[in-house]
């Protein structure tokens, strides 16, 4: 398996995301390319840098998890350990800061459950979000009120 190299993104709002070489490696083993893939998901772990986002690593799907062709429901207690031990590990700097999950698009955008979902369960507080499609992922922010595009940042 190949490694994600690092990336920084902005957003509209000027937030910039670094993510960190390798932080994205272990999504790729789920992207749904076959027509028998199921979503996964987990969170995103993180530092909050200022404005700007830091991030450096995902969980993987648990077992307690929801998984189908179409949906994806984190169920499984390890998401929340892990944020746990980074804050713990970190003197309480790293944290749960996002949330990512698969899509069986090529180009993925959010569906109106996803953005219902997060409108309803994310904290009044940046929140990295990742959807990755089977050529292509989605980045976006919740910025604690709503949500703001985020592309490549060019140097």
């Amino acid at each position: 398996m190949s490694i994600v190299q690092e990336l920084v993104l902005i957003s509209k709002s000027g937030v910039k995301i670094l993510i960190e070489a390798g932080a994205l490696t272990p999504t790729l083993k789920y992207r749904q390319l076959k027509a028998t893939s199921r979503e996964a998901g987990g969170i995103v772990i993180g530092e909050y840098r200022g404005n700007d986002l830091r991030i450096l690593s995902v969980t993987k799907p648990g077992e307690l998890d929801r998984r189908s062709r179409y949906g994806f429901s984190r169920k499984s207690p390890h998401h929340q350990e892990a944020a746990h031990k980074a804050w713990l590990k970190s003197d309480s700097f790293q944290t749960h800061i996002g949330d990512w999950h698969t899509h069986p698009q090529d180009y993925p955008l959010p569906s109106s459950l996803d953005y219902s979902e997060w409108r309803t369960k994310l904290p009044q507080r940046p929140m990295f979000l990742i959807i990755l499609g089977r050529l292509a992922n989605w980045y976006g922010i919740w910025d604690g009120k709503g949500f703001v595009d985020v592309t490549e940042y060019k140097y």
